[in-house]
């Protein structure tokens, strides 16, 4: 029978569903934004929100009694994390890291893994997330809201996020590209609040995200994924009558 266990305490307001996905172990991870935009009231609410991706150990445990429940202290600061990337040689390194040096992705990514239970990424001021993210080959997709802050203003920009799922920085290989050597994690798409992003898988390589505002805008980012997710023949089997 399913017993309810608290995953994470974290003192802000929660509006928007979260995403799970599994890893390579069969370990689930949740993924989820925080903040609100309800009323008007909440234009000026400057508070700081924050996304958060965390392995379950509930899960992972198969415990029924329900496994910890942790807070920000147990997760990674992804915040300020740099990867550069040499566009010439397609090598990547990881700085402002607290705790470790200048380092390669996967040195980077282990340390991530076995010091702590997930991440999380401090948005800007008065930034909130109000749609659930997608989570697709290996990258987490999310979008955010920033108000006007004009009490006699409307509207306010959004934001698109790609990360890795399992560091919350971005990847060796940029989800949104580079830009003067360093990997981007987040784009404006312009004026209107965000729907949650939807994806496009061709025959091509990678996939394309799409975004619709609230000004009716859809937004189209071509983009490439950590791992493949292309559909395609698994096995094949020739049979003689």
């Amino acid at each position: 029978s399913w017993q309810i266990s608290k995953v994470i305490t974290l003192d802000r307001p929660l509006t928007a569903p979260a995403g799970i996905s599994m890893d390579e172990q069969g370990h689930l991870w949740v993924f989820f934004g925080s903040g609100k935009y309800i009323s008007d009231v909440d234009e000026q609410d400057f508070s700081t929100n924050y996304f958060v991706g965390i392995k379950d150990e509930y899960w992972e445990d198969g415990d029924p009694s329900g496994g910890p429940s942790y807070s920000l202290n147990d997760l990674f600061d992804a915040t300020n994390v740099t990867v550069m990337v040499d566009t010439t040689t397609g090598e990547a390194t990881v700085t402002n890291v607290v705790g470790l040096r200048d380092t390669t992705f996967d040195v980077f990514e282990e340390y991530v893994q076995e010091n702590y239970h997930g991440w999380y990424v401090r948005l800007s001021s008065s930034e909130r997330v109000l749609d659930h993210p997608l989570i697709l080959g290996g990258a987490v997709l999310f979008t955010s809201f920033i108000p006007t802050d004009d009490p006699c203003g409307f509207g306010g920009l959004g934001y698109l996020y790609g990360v890795f799922y399992k560091t919350g920085t971005a990847y060796s290989k940029p989800i949104l590209g580079v830009e003067s050597g360093v990997a981007t994690t987040k784009l404006n798409i312009g004026q209107g609040m965000p729907s949650s992003p939807s994806a496009h898988v061709g025959t091509g390589e990678g996939a394309t995200a799409l975004v619709q505002t609230s000004t009716g805008e859809i937004v189209q980012v071509s983009m490439p994924l950590p791992y493949r997710v292309k559909s395609g023949a698994r096995i094949w089997r020739a049979v003689t009558f």
